[in-house]
């Protein structure tokens, strides 16, 4: 403080202290956002991941759902029990199907 009171009369004092003040508050406020915005980042970050691993798990359930039913009609048009024509109608309607849900 008595730094700041050299060179400077009464007044000047004041306001010279009140601007340090004020750069000090300035700083810590943005501090504070600065590590509030850190701390949403990562919950924004952890959310993502959580929904991401989510929607992975519900499509890996989709392919064990659909595969067995992709494959059936694999094997019978293989086997000759399906024409072209059916067998790509069939896998058509269960790609739509698997499409929808997803």
């Amino acid at each position: 403080m008595q730094r700041i009171q050299a060179g400077f009369n009464r007044d000047e004092a004041v306001q010279v202290t009140e601007n340090l003040l004020d750069e000090k508050n300035q700083q810590e406020a943005i501090q504070l956002m600065n590590a509030l915005f850190e701390e949403r980042a990562k919950a924004l970050r952890q959310t993502m991941l959580d929904l991401l691993t989510q929607k992975q798990a519900e499509f890996d359930m989709l392919i064990e759902e659909y595969e067995p039913q992709k494959e059936f009609l694999r094997q019978k048009r293989v086997k000759k029990l399906l024409s072209l024509e059916e067998f790509t109608a069939a896998l058509e309607r269960i790609t739509v199907e698997e499409t929808e849900r997803h």
